[in-house]
């Protein structure tokens, strides 16, 4: 009896090794990959449950999908923002925004190397930056498992007279004017492998590795004064997401694509889902309910007295844009005759400081 004990765990075993992949470099992406995802609309209760580790099942089939999106892989000197970047290889451009990440590629290691396009920050100026510290998006092998920690630092800088009115309005209380205004960018990621198994999303299963990434994030504002260079002003500014922050992903790679099969964002302590992005697979009976994502662009982006709004590709017709408070309630709405694109100026210096939620609905 203890001999057909034995070799039933011991075949137990052999049958969970054996279900584990491992990720050489070919599921780094490369030029001339289109990297198509979907980002979903809701989330199904207990749909994901982060403590599980080892070897798992994980059913996302159930989401919906509101907005797709594709990136296209090329070589770096086909960007346009490639006399930049000289030693990238490959150039990762979005299908929406149109953003360039320069990326350098390594037997072990997919980095991002510089960015080129509108601003990460909002405010609504387009920028090339060469990052101090890549950041290091892949790393091969992938096994169950790894662990890997990584650091990466970027700053953004503006010219002073280059900056949004609305912006600089911000400002008024600094006994100089500066030249140059900074966003600095600092960051520690610990990622570590800690389950596998298989993965349904709408449209498909694959074998997968989930990787954990727990990113603890420093943003700070800097102004560069005549004679005593830069400042942090950090203190200083009505800026959101400005300070640390925790950030906590889970994803979910395979050697069936280049995609990563899904992302899960969460809250720093896990028991609320923000979001979750996955990749698309065309044949799916739902794609017919896909809403094709609103382009609406508010920038600056935090507000600080006034705004520009841009409607661009929308269907011609009217439609209603409107600001709620965390509490859910109503703080201004107003409503707009689009006819393909609109921009307008819209002032909010009558809203106090704070988060809000801005929606957009047709008529």
């Amino acid at each position: 009896m203890m001999k057909q004990l034995y070799t039933f765990l011991l075949f137990l075993s052999v049958v969970a090794a054996n279900a584990q992949i491992s990720l050489d470099n070919s599921y780094f992406p490369a030029p001339g990959d289109i990297l198509r995802t979907s980002t979903a609309l809701e989330f199904p209760p207990n749909m994901f449950i982060p403590g599980n580790t080892g070897s798992q099942t994980w059913d996302f089939s159930a989401l919906q999908a509101f907005e797709i999106n594709e990136v296209f892989v090329k070589n770096a000197a086909e960007g346009e923002g490639a006399a930049n970047f000289p030693n990238a290889e490959i150039v990762m451009v979005d299908g929406f925004s149109g953003a360039e990440e320069y990326v350098n590629v390594t037997g072990s290691e997919f980095e991002i190397i510089g960015y080129f396009g509108p601003d990460p920050t909002g405010l609504g100026v387009d920028v090339a930056t060469n990052l101090e510290k890549p950041i290091v998006e892949r790393i091969a092998p992938l096994t169950f498992g790894n662990f890997f920690s990584t650091e990466s630092a970027f700053a953004v800088r503006f010219g002073w007279n280059d900056l949004p009115t609305a912006l600089l309005d911000s400002f008024l209380n600094l006994p100089i004017q500066p030249d140059s205004l900074g966003i600095v960018f600092g960051s520690t990621r610990n990622d570590v492998v800690d389950a596998f198994g298989t993965l349904t999303i709408p449209g498909g299963t694959y074998e997968v590795l989930r990787q954990k990434r727990t990113e603890e994030r420093s943003t700070k504002v800097e102004v560069k004064v005549p004679f005593l260079g830069w400042l942090d002003v950090t203190d200083l500014v009505p800026f959101g997401n400005i300070g640390d922050q925790t950030v906590v992903s889970y994803h979910f790679f395979s050697n069936e694509a280049k995609e990563a099969i899904a992302r899960v964002y969460l809250n720093a302590t896990e028991d609320t889902i923000q979001n979750i992005i996955y990749k698309y697979n065309p044949d799916v009976a739902n794609n017919d309910r896909i809403i094709v994502k609103p382009q609406l662009k508010v920038t600056p982006n935090p507000i600080v007295t006034t705004a520009d709004l841009s409607f661009k590709a929308l269907p011609t017709g009217f439609y209603q844009v409107q600001l709620f408070d965390l509490l859910g309630s109503q703080q201004w709405s107003k409503f707009y005759d689009v006819n393909g694109q609109l921009q307008v100026v819209e002032d909010f210096a009558d809203l106090n400081h704070g988060i809000y939620f801005m929606t957009l609905k047709d008529s």
